[in-house]
């Protein structure tokens, strides 16, 4: 399958607190894609990791992504700014 738009993801630095073999990262990303004419269809969500230490490297056990949108008719909100 090819597409002929291009893929916007522009993550913003994290935040992470750790607290022995326990870590949370958080951050926004924005996230969609960019038409030939230049025109975008994107949103900045909510993405969060939680991370366990194994001996001495980090893993992944959960991650989340969380996507803004309108209660009233269910639509994503694109366009917004943080």
């Amino acid at each position: 399958m090819a597409f002929d738009d291009e893929f916007i993801m522009e993550p913003q630095e994290p935040i992470i607190c750790v607290s022995g073999h326990l870590a949370v990262a958080r951050f926004l990303i924005r996230c969609g894609m960019r038409k030939e004419d230049g025109t975008e269809q994107a949103s900045w969500m909510r993405s969060s990791y939680h991370l366990e230490k194994q001996g001495s490297e980090w893993r992944i056990a959960h991650e989340h992504f969380s996507v803004p949108f309108d209660f009233e008719n269910g639509a994503a909100q694109f366009g917004l700014q943080p």
